[in-house]
């Protein structure tokens, strides 16, 4: 168990306290939930997606394992603190859409899915420098471009001329 806590405490937001409380809440084996996924709904910090024909429903969230859930979140809170890990940039991408509360559990769902996985392997957490402004720009740039080619932007720019007022 000491050596799982340690294991623990290298994940930026993780104290002794919390690790505690989260093997505590998860027991000794990982593979009674059967996959991550049920692990994540079980503690209430899976994405739900409520849509159906273009109509969205209430996205509130269900019933889970409250003390897991809100250590989950407190230990989110303390990782998107942190600048340097992958925890912070995720954040901010997802805040930009979303208010603050509600941006931050898909961190606490990013970091179950990171423990579970460092338990299963016994290996130390590893910050894998992800960039998330790249993949916004990247996942976005084709509509972005789309768009001011609509408005006349990119004509004008090939030919050197004014943009079109509208």
């Amino acid at each position: 168990m000491g050596e799982q806590i340690r294991l623990l405490e290298t994940v930026p937001g993780i104290v002794c306290g919390r690790a505690c409380a989260i093997l505590v809440e998860l027991g000794p084996d990982l593979s009674g939930f059967g996959s991550t996924a049920k692990m994540a709904a079980w503690a209430g910090v899976a994405p739900g997606n409520n849509e159906s024909a273009g109509k969205r429903r209430s996205g509130r969230l269900r019933r889970s394992n409250a003390t897991l859930w809100a250590t989950l979140a407190e230990c989110a809170h303390g990782a998107v603190r942190t600048q340097s890990s992958q925890f912070h940039g995720h954040h901010q991408v997802l805040k930009a859409r979303m208010p603050y509360k509600r941006a931050i559990l898909a961190p606490a769902h990013k970091l179950l899915r990171t423990i579970v996985a460092m338990l299963r392997d016994n290996r130390p957490y590893i910050d894998p420098g992800i960039d998330y402004d790249k993949l916004l720009v990247g996942r976005n740039a084709a509509r972005w471009l789309r768009k001011l080619d609509e408005h006349g932007y990119l004509q004008s720019i090939r030919v050197g001329a004014e943009p079109a007022a509208t």
